[in-house]
């Protein structure tokens, strides 16, 4: 047993970084740490959701910088936003050392540089909120002067589901990579990490081939079996609780996902009343488990249907449902997908003529956000569903036949499945 005592939120983590309870993923340990540890090398961390890209990324940071911004991506999410909200980050770090003795001189004239940015930024606000016009950047920030000033905090700017936004903002951000990297003979360490939930580097930040060898791209793939079993060992020996009954049940529906590992491990110990570390070790039973995944159906049925809403939804009538057709095909394949001929293969199975452009149209919708985000292209090149959970609804929203009931486990989850797809009714 561990001598410390934690709360279970600290270590089962599902929506948020590991901590406590990483789990070293050694090649992508080293391949990160090397990137970080070469100057003027920028990166692009690329890989599914929830195969821990972030909780990598962070863990090495803080090993090689003081500290380090973090923004967030959405759809409409410019360059500019992004250089504003870097720039109100910084100002913590420039408020700690106001006032302070600086020893270098070009320290001092940043500082000041600092100070008078943000004094026009203010005064731009206040213009803004008297005229109702968006916030604009200021001349005095821009990505030379940005890198400046994070170089002398010695920070690093990480910036997350950058994949998300216009193909114009990607370009922007490519080079403001190629000015972090001039960067480098002054501040070494100074860098940016994009993150990005897609199959390639490309598809996240649109550098040019001059700065290939200026970027590091790293692949994180889904975590593999005995990376799953890791986190579930981590729990066990930081909250003194056995899980082994139940371990295999989670690592097979997690399908190298760690943020579901975390969920369903979070929401089984809270159905065994474990609140924090136990005194005398407790074992985590099958009727935890199937609480567990009960729990985790509950809490994704508003997603699930506003998903499916949106990959179902037909603007006007054509002759195929394209999006239900390919869903169908994908429901009736395996967790770890199918390719662009075997869905071809089965949707011509029923629609002889279905067109191959078809089906490379609309897998590509599926993938964006108009479309519910349902399904991800893999390292591999195959087509999945996102989340185990939204392949099992498939399953049983549109092939009821291949949820019959079986034996054991399985038996138990497709009975949960229906009743899902029951509650949340989606016609």
């Amino acid at each position: 047993m561990t001598e410390m005592s934690y709360r279970v939120e600290q270590v089962f983590t599902p929506t948020s970084q590991a901590v406590l309870n990483f789990v070293p993923r050694a090649g992508l340990d080293a391949a990160v740490k090397d990137a970080l540890s070469t100057p003027g090398k920028q990166i692009v961390v690329y890989g599914e959701s929830g195969s821990g890209k972030t909780t990598l990324l962070r863990q090495c940071v803080k090993s090689y910088h003081a500290g380090w911004i973090t923004t967030s991506c959405h759809a409409e999410t410019t360059f500019s936003d992004l250089l504003l909200d870097a720039f109100d980050q910084l100002d913590l770090y420039y408020a700690e050392s106001h006032g302070s003795a600086t020893k270098q001189a070009f320290g001092t004239t940043l500082e000041a540089q600092f100070l008078q940015a943000k004094s026009a930024v203010q005064a731009s606000l206040e213009e803004s909120a008297t005229t109702g016009h968006k916030r604009i950047v200021v001349p005095q920030i821009s990505p030379q002067r940005l890198a400046k000033w994070m170089g002398e905090k010695d920070l690093c700017w990480i910036i997350e589901d950058f994949h998300k936004v216009r193909e114009v903002e990607k370009k922007a951000l490519a080079q403001a990579f190629k000015i972090f990297s001039d960067m480098a003979m002054d501040y070494p360490a100074v860098r940016i990490v994009a993150i990005g939930a897609t199959d390639s580097a490309r598809e996240v930040v649109a550098y040019e081939n001059e700065m290939r060898n200026r970027v590091a791209e790293i692949h994180v793939p889904l975590m593999d079996i005995g990376e799953l079993r890791g986190i579930l060992r981590g729990g066990d020996s930081l909250l003194n609780i056995d899980s082994s009954q139940i371990s295999h049940d989670i690592v097979n529906f997690s399908s190298g996902l760690a943020s579901v590992t975390h969920h369903l491990a979070l929401n089984a110990c809270r159905a065994a009343k474990i609140r924090s570390t136990q005194a005398i070790k407790k074992r985590l039973l099958e009727a935890e488990l199937q609480s567990a995944v009960l729990t985790y159906i509950a809490e994704s049925s508003d997603t699930l249907k506003a998903r499916y809403e949106l990959a179902l939804k037909r603007e006007r009538e054509r002759k195929y449902h394209n999006t239900e057709l390919i869903i169908r095909a994908l429901a009736r394949g395996p967790q770890e997908g199918l390719s662009h001929a075997q869905v071809l293969a089965d949707i011509r199975r029923e629609n002889p003529e279905y067109p191959s452009s078809n089906v490379t149209l609309y897998l590509q919708k599926l993938q964006s956000e108009d479309r519910g985000a349902l399904i991800r292209r893999t390292s591999a090149g195959l087509f999945r569903f996102i989340d185990p959970l939204f392949h099992s609804y498939a399953r049983a929203r549109m092939n009821p036949e291949l949820a019959a009931p079986g034996s054991g486990w399985s038996a138990a989850f497709s009975a949960v499945i229906r009743e899902a797809v029951a509650m949340i009714a989606i016609r």
